[in-house]
């Protein structure tokens, strides 16, 4: 048998003050070039995003929307069931790298070449990180295999066997 919830979804708002500088304008950029893709929320704001994430050790789904309200301020509104807001912000921070002092990942890319060169294509964006260890980890295990068998499977249903001139194993 199978329990489901009847406690409603509750709507929170938390404001963060982030240390050092952060544009989420460079977040979204960032983002949409990932997978699954960031795509542009309220009528196209760019310096607005929308994650979707189980919480870490419940488990529990819930929504944030992060929108930039000043250079350093974020708002963060949460839609959560059975999850205390805080705790739902405290990981959209970690995720975003808001609970750490940005100032310390710039000095970092003055003394690093090949970071200052990533930091100057998008110099609001701090790192970003796995909703949880859970994702990360079986991302990563995932990663290339997933990449290679949808590979394969896109070759496979090609007309002629291949993706952009390559084909694959199992083609004629």
């Amino acid at each position: 048998m199978c329990a489901v919830s009847t406690e409603p979804a509750v709507e929170s708002h938390i404001e963060v003050k982030a240390r050092g500088g952060i544009d989420l304008r460079d977040y979204a950029d960032y983002l949409r070039h990932q997978p699954p893709g960031c795509r542009p929320q309220e009528g196209g704001n760019p310096a607005t995003l929308c994650l979707g994430f189980t919480v870490e050790d419940t488990y529990r789904p819930v929504a944030a929307r992060v929108r930039q309200r000043a250079p350093n301020v974020v708002h963060i509104g949460i839609v959560a069931k059975g999850v205390a807001a805080t705790v739902v912000a405290e990981q959209v921070r970690r995720i975003l790298s808001l609970d750490a002092d940005g100032d310390g990942f710039a000095a970092l890319a003055r003394r690093d070449p090949v970071l200052a060169r990533l930091r100057s294509l998008r110099p609001g964006l701090r790192p970003v990180h796995f909703h949880s260890p859970y994702e990360a980890a079986f991302s990563r295990s995932c990663a290339t295999g997933c990449a290679s068998h949808r590979r394969r499977r896109s070759c496979d249903a090609s007309p002629n066997g291949t993706v952009n001139g390559s084909r694959s194993a199992g083609a004629r």
